[in-house]
């Protein structure tokens, strides 16, 4: 109960209370058709921090005159045949979620809330139409009216920016960082838990979306955005080198001796540092090229297994990429010293967000058939107030079409419609016939409109709160004639009930997956787009942007596959695309540096993309049993191969330490191939 009255949330409510008044009074001065429209849109668009407030305002002013403006065009062609209408607006509606789901951008609410406005505006009019125009151009002005005032408010009174919560939040993922690594080098052999890399993998698209938002607050520079962005893509790169690290340290923790003294050494030094509060990078820098420099030596004078070296070698390139990002991490002008893990040269701005097109077609198809069906009901039974139930059935699916069972909140939709029937009926039966004015209306308004503002401004709470306060002035007919009636708030809910019964039902039908469903086609995709890139580096086609991008898409189907895995799957370092992408990292560099001097020596790198892919899409279990055989034989005959050439040319232990590198992430339980000798002269 805390969290309801907590200055933020009594802060918040009061200016909504306020912005809504204000915008109710205007609309009544400005004689609109609906008022009401301007005093719910005020709590649609109202978000704590002002800046989402103003960039929810300008998508939404935006959406509605894309609806609008499709309702007045289709509306004067189809409007004598019901049918064809709403043929024409469920498609729409379906069209425009299609554009909004093909990206995770904020901006893409204006697609979706385009979609839905047509249903709003169109539906309830349809028995009108000389009353059209007047009822796009009203809508329009009432959301003008609602978000100005929304904006204006949220922005000059108390505003609360958005720059404290994206700094804090930078802040947070580093120490995660820092702390998740720590974890992992002192206790590699333990399982580090899902939650621990899920905590990572989520921060990325959370925090692009409020730094989108962030574009609206008048505080923040361009350069401090683009700056913004460039952190967040450098600290999404951490989790690959963790995971990769976590990697070489297992199979060494488990042997004895091991560690030569010069890595003990460094793990040691490296562990202090990252758990010290002043991350100074110069002295472990040093002490990293120290240890660099006697795992070259040793190699070359035999003193170690190549084994061994092989590993330790990979623990301090991991180490050093590391010590990188924290050096870009903590540069001021970050924009400019961004770099990925790899490549120094500069990278795209693109964003690379995994889309899933069966899911979207089906969310698609979901939307049109349920406000079709809706709309087909309320034809077939000439029930006058039926409007309600296609218009709340495309709003539903659109707005939850994201989730991976929408159902659930849906459910959430009718306790909000029931509660808002129930207090509706409670207000005109003892509180409205005392509302003698403007005045008194506002002043009974006040207590239930303050204790929606401290329910939607808690997040558990937020939708039911939203969902009651922008239905309760349609029920009660807040407008210039105030007449509410009783049977038309009965006959409504029953209408909105109907209409989230057509979309639960159809949405069940067609549109529920359960959330390993989602995250084993993005991991199939994953595969399918990594196995298109292996082809791609057999024919020399990547450039070192291409293979950035690859990096970040796998990251970001990384993002949508671990928060899906949780008690399923504990092996899970395997299925989230990360360990698969160094596949992708170090067959690139083993092609592009050195795959000219192992040809030279009988060795190609051709035949192991081959059957690396082979093994990759091999599904059935004898056939995958089969294809790993073949390339494990194949991966230990190429270390033979170039440990006997390494005798005469020790530049091959960059390519010996890829395939090794290879063959740790795909077979990191198989023994090293025994017959390879020690020494390497």
């Amino acid at each position: 109960m805390r969290d309801y009255f907590s200055k933020d949330a009594i802060i918040f409510s009061i200016k909504s209370c306020i912005a809504a008044f204000a915008a109710f009074y205007i609309a009544l001065e400005l004689n609109f058709e609906k008022p009401s429209w301007s005093l719910t849109s005020v709590y649609v668009v109202s978000q704590y921090y002002s800046a989402s407030t103003v960039s929810k305002s300008v998508y939404r002013f935006l959406g509605t005159i894309l609806g609008g403006v499709f309702i007045f065009f289709i509306y004067p062609l189809t409007v004598n045949s019901p049918v064809l209408f709403s043929l024409c607006v469920s498609l729409w509606v379906a069209f425009c979620l299609y554009f909004s789901l093909r990206d995770r951008k904020p901006s893409n609410y204006i697609f979706m809330l385009g979609g839905y406005s047509a249903a709003i505006i169109g539906f309830p009019d349809v028995t009108t139409p000389e009353m059209i125009t007047g009822t796009v151009i009203s809508r329009i002005e009432e959301i003008t009216v609602a978000i100005i005032c929304s904006s204006l408010i949220h922005s000059l009174i108390l505003p609360a920016s958005m720059r404290k919560i994206l700094s804090t939040g930078l802040e947070q993922w580093s120490e995660t960082i820092y702390k998740l690594c720590l974890k992992v080098v002192k206790n590699p052999d333990k399982e580090t838990g899902l939650a621990d890399y899920s905590s990572l993998i989520a921060n990325p698209s959370t925090l692009e979306n409020v730094i989108a938002h962030c574009e609206f607050d008048g505080s923040m520079s361009k350069e401090r955005i683009q700056n913004a962005y460039s952190k967040v893509r450098t600290l999404s790169l951490f989790l690959p080198v963790i995971v990769a690290l976590q990697k070489r340290l297992e199979p060494l923790k488990g042997k004895q001796n091991a560690f030569p003294s010069y890595a003990q050494r460094l793990i040691e030094q490296f562990t202090q540092w990252l758990d010290a509060h002043d991350k100074q990078t110069i002295s472990i820098k040093n002490e990293l090229e120290i240890a660099q420099e006697i795992n070259r030596n040793r190699f070359k004078q035999g003193e170690d297994s190549l084994e061994n070296l092989l590993l330790i070698r990979g623990i301090l390139e991991r180490i050093g990429n590391f010590l990188h990002l924290t050096v870009v991490n903590e540069s001021r002008h970050h924009r400019d010293a961004y770099t990925k893990i790899i490549s120094k040269h500069s990278v795209s701005n693109k964003k690379i967000w995994h889309i899933d097109h069966g899911l979207l077609n089906l969310s698609c198809l979901t939307a049109f058939i349920a406000t079709f069906a809706a709309c087909l009901f309320w034809i077939g039974s000439g029930w006058k107030d039926g409007a309600s139930a296609p218009m709340i059935a495309a709003i539903m699916c659109s707005f939850y079409a994201t989730l991976d069972r929408p159902t659930i909140l849906m459910k959430t939709f009718l306790r909000g419609t029931l509660i808002s029937a129930a207090i509706s009926i409670l207000y005109i039966s003892l509180i409205m016939p005392m509302a003698i004015n403007l005045e008194s209306l506002f002043i009974s308004l006040t207590p239930l409109l303050f204790v929606l503002g401290l329910v939607i401004a808690k997040p558990a709470t937020n939708i039911i709160g939203i969902v009651i306060t922008a239905q309760v002035p349609a029920f009660i007919s807040m407008g210039h004639h105030f007449k509410p009636d009783l049977l038309s708030i009965i006959n409504q809910a029953i209408s909105m009930v109907v209409g989230v019964f057509f979309a639960a039902v159809i949405t069940s039908i067609i549109r529920n997956r359960d959330p390993q469903w989602i995250a084993s086609r993005a991991y199939r995709k994953g595969i399918y787009d990594l196995v298109a890139f292996n082809e791609r580096i057999r024919l020399n086609q990547i450039s070192e942007r291409e293979l950035e991008q690859f990096w970040r898409s796998s990251l970001d189907k990384s993002s949508v596959i671990l928060p899906r895995l949780a008690g399923h799957d504990e092996n899970f370092l395997g299925d989230i695309l990360i360990s698969e992408s160094w596949i992708a990292e170090n067959l690139h560099k083993l092609y592009s540096e050195k795959g000219a001097a192992l040809a030279e020596h009988e060795v190609s790198v051709d035949g192991l993309i081959v059957l690396l892919n082979k093994y990759l899409l091999a599904t059935p279990s004898s056939t995958k049993g089969e294809a790993s055989a073949d390339l494990l034989h194949y991966l230990n005959d190429m270390i033979l191969k170039v440990e006997q050439a390494l005798q005469d040319d020790l530049s091959l232990f960059d390519a010996i330490f890829y395939i090794h590198s290879i063959r740790i992430t795909l077979f990191p339980n198989e023994q090293w191939p025994k017959i390879i000798k020690s020494s390497h002269h």
